[in-house]
């Protein structure tokens, strides 16, 4: 069986203020999504993090994973969270 190759975003809904929050959160998501993986034989070849960013630039580093999959660097993307990485429900299943 062929091994895909997709990329890891994690996304974690928190207050910037709550610093050691935000790592543990992120921790631990990349824990769950790098368990995933395995158990998937599915290849993490990156790791993107939001950060707490605005939704601006969320979409926007989510355009340029899905730019990478169009041009066949990456076969996927790995998200625990849609709800951080979208506006509301419809962006969400557009994504």
């Amino acid at each position: 069986m062929e091994k895909k190759e997709c990329i890891a975003l994690i996304a974690v809904k928190c207050e910037v203020s709550r610093d050691k929050k935000l790592e543990y959160l992120e921790k631990m998501q990349e824990k769950y999504i790098r368990d995933y993986a395995k158990a998937h034989h599915i290849v993490i070849a990156d790791v993107v993090h939001s950060r707490g960013l605005g939704q601006m630039e969320v979409n926007r580093r989510f355009h340029q994973i899905v730019d990478l999959i169009q041009r066949r660097k990456a076969d996927g993307i790995i998200v625990v969270n849609m709800l951080a990485i979208s506006s509301n429900m419809i962006d969400a299943y557009t994504k």
